[in-house]
């Protein structure tokens, strides 16, 4: 991504409207996490140079705490878990990264309301009933740490989305910065192709005919909103995805999950083992690596309104087409 890219999606992301103040934009609240975010990073890539870490590449990771904290958790037994997103973070540091942890304000109070996806939780939803529970003593302790350590952002979701934290953050770093998350943040990036500037689009993601948008349609949409963000092409989110997004797979032990989902156990099921699935050294789109030899990634069963190579939350092993022109020797 160059930098007139990476300065293309910064504006389209500042464009965004507020969720409950449409004369504002998103960027006056994004603005305080801007400044935090790049004050860690600029220490960090000062400590880096005093240190003298010659051959090293130091990374700035951004976690999407709530995304970590749900993995494997949509079960009658499951909770928000942040012991999955500390032992993420234990193991970036351990290995010299940077890290910081996005976390809505709501999961931060001593009680919360816990979502998770299951048959249940959906019914009592449905009822407008929800279920909370109390911060834990070894939670506390996370927190307290996270706090000491200046390494967690206590993200407004009144006016926003807190996907749109990470996902700012990921484009700000450029380079230098990795998300750690599965979430594919698919109305985000349904708005920025589109060009939207509501934080809300699953409406108008819904009234979409196959997922689909013509280029007038959407500068119409946004001509009617009283502002025209920038559209943001599919080749070019493709490339930041790949570049940026580190995805997790978490096993926890299976004795203690059978149990836990059969009610019979309380306690949260111990994570077995955490594997960070990082991006490769190329992007999964169209190459060009000679005069006249080109590559092009394969995917299959894309969705309709996604690039190929984003459809699936794992990474998997990319099929190549390889393809050699032949010139005249004249």
């Amino acid at each position: 991504m160059s930098e007139h890219e990476r300065a293309y999606m910064l504006t389209a992301i500042e464009s965004r409207r507020s969720k409950v103040a449409p004369d504002s934009t998103v960027k006056q609240y994004l603005d305080p996490f801007r400044d935090w975010l790049m004050l860690r990073h600029e220490t960090f890539q000062l400590q880096i140079v005093a240190a003298d870490r010659k051959g090293e590449r130091p990374l700035h990771y951004v976690l999407d705490g709530p995304n970590i904290a749900y993995i494997n958790q949509n079960f009658e037994a499951g909770t928000y878990r942040l012991d999955q997103v500390d032992a993420i973070a234990r193991d970036l540091q351990t290995q010299g990264h940077l890290v910081s942890i996005t976390m809505p304000a709501a999961y931060l109070a001593d009680k919360f309301v816990v979502r998770i996806r299951s048959k249940q939780y959906r019914a009592m939803r449905r009822q407008g009933k929800f279920v909370t529970r109390e911060r834990t003593p070894k939670e506390k302790t996370i927190l307290e740490r996270w706090r000491n350590e200046n390494m967690i952002f206590s993200c407004r979701t009144d006016f926003l989305s807190d996907d749109l934290f990470w996902l700012y953050a990921s484009v700000l770093l450029g380079r230098e910065g990795r998300v750690v998350t599965n979430d594919q943040g698919r109305d985000h990036v349904f708005a920025l192709i589109n060009g939207y500037t509501s934080t809300s689009t699953n409406a108008s993601a819904r009234s979409q005919k196959n997922g689909k948008k013509s280029s007038a349609d959407a500068d119409a949409h946004a001509a009617s909103d009283g502002s025209m963000a920038p559209s943001i092409s599919m080749d070019l989110i493709a490339r930041w995805k790949d570049m940026t997004t580190v995805n997790i797979e978490i096993k926890h032990e299976e004795a203690a999950y059978n149990a836990a989902a059969a009610g019979d156990l309380t306690t949260p099921i111990p994570i077995e083992s955490i594997r960070l699935l990082h991006p490769e050294p190329f992007s999964r789109v169209p190459q060009v690596t000679a005069p006249h030899h080109f590559h092009f990634p394969i995917a299959e069963h894309a969705n309709q309104n996604e690039h190929p190579n984003q459809a699936n939350t794992q990474r998997k092993r990319t099929r190549w087409l390889c393809v050699h022109r032949k010139t005249d020797s004249n």
